[in-house]
């Protein structure tokens, strides 16, 4: 379809709708000359109507949409609440860089995102989520979503407040567009009209391609009520076909509806389910314009285009680019970007003291986007904003502070890696070993791939790690995961262990007997078996060797999950569970190194070392255990490889579980 073909105001008034249902009969008391027009008026509709219908055109009235976007007009057929405003805005330098970003889509907002299709309608996060005046905010590349203040009560300790309207900037977000955006009922979630911003403003920032002629400021002249279409209705409708588009409605008075025509060629793209799973008018919203032709130029050539604004979205039509099925292919307007470059983003409101939780991997430095740390923080772990922000090249920057047991710490964290929605219950936080001594991360560091090792924090649920995920040789370590899965097969049977199963058990793990570990072990189905014990219970990283089981592998926290559910009770039943932390808590005296000899004062272990020269000829020496000191629980796992000393691998355990112990307890 050309630009050409776009429905004109004048051409649409010939088109009318299919003739309603019969009307009741009129009253009796009704006068001949009211049954006279009535009659006339129905022949002039039939003699209207047959030509269209010998020529094959069929007009159809839809039905109510389910959810009708509200048009801003004060009045039907009146004026926007930008109609008057003159202003022009020309996009600015510094603002620039925001096109050039992409954030994570916050977790306030990704469950809605993924239901909308957010790529295809939203684009890429141009900005972190961060607190405005009007709520929890992120602009993305074609739009911007809000959690409002008052829909995430009592989440964090941070609350905005919208400030009076007569003083808002230009950058300031207006309350009105809580109440002109879209609602969405299951999440609370505001998608903000960008549009009408944009419109007032009157940016000048072409919109269809870089070298469109067409901006924002006429846009917003194509909103004047001049610009509407009118068709001859017989009832008040809301949307009817016609022979080149589909006429949607603001108003009617006296038989003439007056509102947009959506052409066929926009209305094939805003009803595709891929791009509007909610329906159309929940994505896009009623059609504040008419269909506007405009160029630009693509890959070097110049194509015509189709600009559409509705109040959600703005929709582009390729003329000149088909898609796999011959049809123009459509796209949405970067409203998210264009407001952007135009004034920039809102402000930030951070009050002091708010709490917000990492998304992942965090660096909390000691500048706004330096290099120096005073801790790497992971996944939920808590921060305290200070109150203090700052953009830099586009991001923004919170001052906040952390806390471990016995040490506290601040600094500052790219907003993009925060956020204000709690974790879910039970979700544990995470962060490496300087949140809890910057000595003993670096002692760890300075083996580099040597040496992995995970503190999980059971009382306080937090995870303290390094080279967590790297596979280590477990040698007699083993054995822990030996004599649960054992046990699980057992309960498999219904059944408890027999004498001669209890014996080998006993000599297993309490003397660390390699010939009751070979026979568990095959009992399970060797190597195979015990791939698929770890697979059950949902432990990665586990590598079979061909010769044994010592020469195993497995990552330290794979070990650390195994001890876990042990410990909680949540892979093998109350009385098993008492019975394989019974023996790992009576290990004989020289099996008991590494967290056994370093325990804090008072605590008790359930632990089992391993040591064994793996297969490059070099020692592969680690300790793991559950200590118990009181309330305090944590499970510590510390695992070495290519070790030339045996007292040396030995002696890394000792002093990770030695300065460990008292930062927790």
């Amino acid at each position: 379809m050309s630009s050409d073909n776009v429905t004109q105001t004048d051409s649409v008034a010939a088109s009318v709708p299919a003739p309603e249902p019969s009307a009741p009969p009129p009253a009796a008391a009704r006068s001949r000359h009211t049954r006279r027009k009535v009659l006339l008026g129905a022949l002039v509709a039939l003699a209207v109507l047959m030509p269209l219908l010998a020529g094959g055109l069929w007009v159809r009235v839809h039905s109510a949409p389910s959810k009708l976007v509200v048009i801003h007009r004060a009045t039907p057929g009146g004026s926007f609440p930008w109609s008057n405003d003159a202003r022009t805005t020309a996009p600015s330098a510094q603002y620039a860089v925001f096109a050039q970003q992409n954030n994570p889509v916050d977790p306030a907002f990704q469950a809605y995102y993924t239901r909308v299709h957010g790529a295809t309608l939203l684009g890429n996060a141009l900005t972190p989520a961060y607190l405005t005046q009007l709520g929890w905010l992120q602009i993305f590349a074609n739009g911007a979503l809000i959690a409002p203040a008052q829909s995430n009560p009592g989440s964090s300790g941070i609350s905005g407040t919208p400030g009076p309207t007569a003083t808002l900037a230009p950058s300031d977000l207006d309350p009105n567009l809580l109440h002109n955006g879209k609602f969405d009922g299951a999440t609370g979630i505001v998608r903000l009209p960008l549009l009408d911003v944009l419109l007032t403003v009157g940016s000048t920032v072409p919109v269809g391609g870089d070298d469109s002629a067409l901006t924002y400021i006429a846009l917003r002249d194509a909103t004047a009520p001049n610009h509407l279409a009118h068709l001859p209705v017989w009832r008040p409708v809301q949307s009817t076909s016609t022979a080149s588009g589909v006429f949607i409605a603001e108003s009617s008075s006296k038989g003439i509806a007056s509102g947009h025509i959506i052409p066929l060629t926009v209305w094939s793209y805003i009803t595709q389910s891929g791009v509007a799973p909610d329906g159309w008018q929940d994505t896009f919203g009623n059609p504040l314009t008419e269909a506007i032709a405009t160029t630009s130029t693509v890959n070097g050539v110049s194509h015509r285009l189709l600009v559409q604004a509705f109040a959600l979205a703005t929709v582009v039509i390729d003329l000149d680019n088909d898609d796999d099925q011959g049809q123009p292919i459509g796209s949405v307007v970067p409203l998210g970007r264009d407001y952007l470059e135009t004034l920039g983003p809102p402000p930030v409101i951070v009050p002091a003291g708010g709490n917000v939780w990492l998304t992942g991997d965090t660096a909390v430095v000691t500048t706004p986007g330096g290099s120096s740390a005073s801790a790497h923080l992971g996944l939920n772990f808590p921060l305290a904003l200070s109150g203090k922000t700052q953009w830099i090249n586009g991001a923004l920057w919170y001052e906040a502070t952390w806390k471990s047991p016995h040490r506290s710490g601040s600094g500052w964290t790219s907003a993009h890696t925060v956020t204000i929605t709690p974790p879910a219950k039970g979700a544990a936080a995470w962060a490496s070993f300087d949140a809890l001594s910057p000595d003993i991360a670096s002692y760890l560091a300075s083996f580099g791939t040597n040496v992995g090792s995970v503190v999980y924090d059971i009382t306080r649920n937090r995870y303290y790690t390094y080279n967590q995920n790297m596979p280590f040789v477990l040698a007699s370590s083993s054995k822990v995961s030996i004599m649960v899965a054992y046990l699980s097969w057992v309960e498999s049977q219904g059944r408890a262990p027999n004498a001669f199963e209890n014996s080998e058990l006993t000599n297993m793990i309490e003397h660390s007997d390699n010939n009751a570990a070979q026979l568990l072990f095959d009992r399970l189905g060797d190597g195979p078996g015990m791939a698929a014990f770890y697979q059950r219970i949902g432990v990665a990283g586990y590598v079979q060797n061909p010769y044994g089981w010592g020469w195993s592998s497995l990552p330290p926290i794979g070990q650390v999950k195994v001890l876990t559910m042990l410990q909680q009770g949540a892979i093998l039943n109350a009385q098993n569970r008492s019975y394989a932390l019974y023996l790992m808590t009576h290990i004989e005296a020289d099996q008991r190194m590494g967290v056994g000899e370093t325990l804090p004062p008072g605590a008790t272990v359930a632990m089992k070392d391993g040591w064994v020269p793996a297969p490059d000829g070099l020692w592969a020496i680690n300790t793991s255990g559950i200590v118990t000191d009181g309330n305090e629980t944590y499970i510590i796992v510390v695992y070495t490889a290519h070790q030339y000393s045996y007292d040396g691998g030995w002696n890394i355990t000792r002093r990770v579980c030695k300065t460990v112990g008292p930062l927790l307890v």
